[in-house]
């Protein structure tokens, strides 16, 4: 587990913010639990072959690739390449499973 700048993580496998799971998996995959605080961001790259699902448990934010138009999910949404979670929308946290 980490936090940094109001984001949280919990690494159950792969990697996130320098956090490494003690996981092994045959197939490359991370399964990162994040809890982001209102108003935060966090950067979390994923290799462009790779796709993402995110799963939304309490709150809402925007994914997308840096740079380009973000994807606002509510719910469940699947996403490509690298993964920016910016919560900005609403004054709650938001709690984001993301696998990939």
């Amino acid at each position: 587990m980490a936090e940094k700048d109001g984001v949280e993580v919990r690494v159950i496998a792969g990697e996130a913010m320098g956090v490494r799971s003690p996981v092994y998996t045959r197939t490359p995959t991370m399964f990162i639990d994040f809890t982001l605080q209102p108003n935060t961001q966090y950067h979390q790259t994923i290799l462009e072959s790779w796709n993402a699902f995110v799963d939304i448990i309490e709150g809402e934010g925007y994914f997308g690739i840096p740079n380009r138009e973000p994807l606002v999910v509510e719910c469940v949404g699947f996403i490509h390449s690298s993964l920016c979670i910016d919560q900005c929308i609403k004054p709650t946290h938001s709690t984001i499973k993301i696998l990939t």
